[in-house]
């Protein structure tokens, strides 16, 4: 028992030994009296002589002087004093808070008539606080850099306070600089092509230079791909000309680029994928990619050229062709596809495409061997507002998507696929993250055998639901054979939870089916749980899952180890 009230003693000490420097009287605004106790501050010790005590009371008078006059009590009388009872103690009269009565603006400039800062902070009438005074002058800085003064800097501020009147005038000082225009843009490179950078740029000639459309500009040129940074200046103006030039010193990024990714499920396989990637091939940031797959059920190699800010800014045009073999329990299928994608962005968060496709297969599957060729056209809409694409904890995902198709070749089909989808990601607190997700898809316009069958869809595995193996949970034939489905279905949720070094864990339930039917069901579907761990490696998490069926007639758990999150 002795040794029980030794340890309360112990975590109650540190807490009883913290006390106000002094204690503060005549303070009744709850507001201000916690302003005064945070700026006076606290002291260690339970016990103090009076000596130590008068000395604690004399410097929380000099702490407290300087807060209130920042805010307006240039009258306050502080009498500090030891109190038997209460110890180092603080008595206040406030007296008048002073008042702003005269704002003025003192300006140095060249070249243009005197201009006129706002003071959007900061009024006639207004309390006299500092912190307002600060505001008020940086706002009247921003104001300046954004009206043509972009090299604009702030002088001594002068308050003058008369105390007769409780009131105080103010003067902001400032050398506004030149005036300046925009003259165009010049860079000291000619790796990029200078139509790039107008499209980039977002001024026009003769405008006003603002400060705030520089960082606009810099921030465009640094989202280039082939660019690694980017220093914006102004050139000096020229005699009787307002006229100045915009230089860009660019520095750029690694010419090429490479990235490889490792997976391994027991029910997917194993697979590996390599890109190669040329930035910047003709002046204007394109990217050329080549992805080659080896994997146990999908093998290929894809070549991808990305235009990016293609005729108008924000708007990337991609072109594609590839080759790819995939042979799993549904289909077995050769494949050649080429097509055309353009994006356009709308704001930051949303995106906007449409794209074209031409594909030659030849397919087998439980319709036997065939020759098909297939053209399509789709449009999607996609909006993204997570923190981070490998380990978002904040934000939304949502995508749409409808391609009408045909097929002809030894089938004729035409038909119209659709998808949605969406995820979001939720923090609780620091160490746990909730993410959700749903995805929902469907076909009409054509039997289930007359369209392509990687067109159709299909549900269970790494990518849909976890504990099911590849495919497993969709349509067959009366022979037991794959045949996949004109519907699909899946939820998804996980708890993610991260520890302070480089491990965390998570649990999760999957759902999901593809069906018959046209139209998504939520009636049949089949389910898993399971947990997993997380190692971050700082580019994103190597993720290992293990995951057991809920539903359904397998029972054995499934593996699941690659990069990045589940979704």
């Amino acid at each position: 028992m002795r040794f029980i009230g030794l340890i309360l003693l112990a975590l109650w000490a540190p807490v009883a030994s913290a006390q106000p420097l002094a204690m503060v009287e005549n303070v009744d605004d709850p507001a201000l009296r916690a302003g005064l106790e945070r700026a006076i501050g606290t002291v260690n010790g339970n016990g103090a002589d009076r000596y130590r005590l008068q000395q604690r009371a004399r410097t929380a008078a000099q702490r407290a002087e300087r807060y209130l006059r920042s805010e307006g009590y240039y009258a306050a009388q502080l009498v500090p004093r030891v109190s038997q009872a209460q110890g180092a103690v603080l008595r206040i009269d406030l007296g008048p808070r002073f008042i702003v009565d005269r704002i003025d603006f003192d300006l140095t400039y060249d070249g243009e008539p005197r201009p006129t800062p706002v003071q959007s902070a900061m009024g006639v009438g207004d309390p006299l606080r500092a912190q307002a005074v600060l505001d008020a002058e940086a706002a009247g800085l921003v104001w300046l850099e954004n009206n043509g003064w972009p090299d604009a800097s702030v002088g001594e501020r002068n308050v003058v306070v008369d105390h007769a009147r409780a009131a105080a005038g103010v003067t902001l000082v400032y050398d506004a600089g030149a005036f300046s225009t925009y003259g165009g843009v010049e860079t000291d490179s000619d790796r990029w092509r200078r139509s790039l950078l107008e499209r980039l740029d977002p001024f026009t000639q003769g405008e006003v230079i603002s400060r705030s459309r520089l960082q606009v500009f810099e921030q465009r040129i640094e989202a280039l791909q082939s660019v690694a940074n980017v220093t914006l200046t102004l050139s000096p103006p020229e005699e009787g000309s307002s006229e100045r030039r915009i230089l860009a010193a660019l520095d750029p990024a690694p010419r090429h680029a490479a990235e490889l990714g490792l997976s391994l499920s027991t029910s997917d396989g194993a697979g590996v994928t390599g890109s190669w990637s040329r930035r910047n091939v003709m002046g204007g940031d394109e990217t050329f990619t080549l992805t080659a797959e080896l994997a146990t059920l999908r093998q290929g190699v894809d070549g991808a050229l990305r235009l990016p800010h293609w005729r108008r800014l924000n708007q990337t045009l991609t072109g594609t062709l590839g080759f790819q073999s995939e042979d799993t329990d549904a289909f077995s299928q050769q494949e050649i596809s080429t097509g055309l994608r353009l994006s356009r962005r709308i704001n930051r968060y949303t995106s906007l495409g449409a794209s074209a496709r031409l594909d030659q297969a030849s397919i087998s599957d439980a319709a036997g061997d065939r020759d098909i060729v297939s053209a399509a056209m789709s449009a999607n809409l996609v909006y993204d507002s997570r923190d981070d694409a490998l380990d978002p904890q904040a934000g939304w995902r949502a995508t749409a998507s409808v391609s009408p198709a045909t097929a002809f070749g030894d089938t004729d089909a035409t038909y119209a696929r659709w998808e949605l989808g969406a995820s979001t990601y939720r923090s609780l607190g620091d160490r746990f993250v909730i993410a959700a997700r749903a995805r929902a898809g469907g076909l009409a316009g054509a039997e289930t055998l007359d369209v392509p069958a990687d067109e159709r869809f299909y549900a269970g595995g790494g990518g849909s639901v976890r504990g099911f193996e590849y495919q497993s949970l969709s349509p067959r034939d009366g022979s037991g054979a794959l045949v996949g489905g004109q519907s699909l279905t899946e939820l998804s949720a996980e708890l993610r939870w991260r520890g302070e070094g480089r491990w965390g864990a998570v649990a999760f339930v999957d759902a999901g089916a593809a069906e018959a039917a046209s139209t998504p069901s939520f009636g049949e579907l089949d389910y898993a749980a399971g947990f997993g761990a997380r190692y971050y490696l700082g580019f994103a998490p190597l993720r290992v899952d293990l995951a057991f069926p809920l539903s359904g007639v397998s029972k054995d758990p499934q593996l699941y180890i690659s990069f990045g999150q589940a979704f």
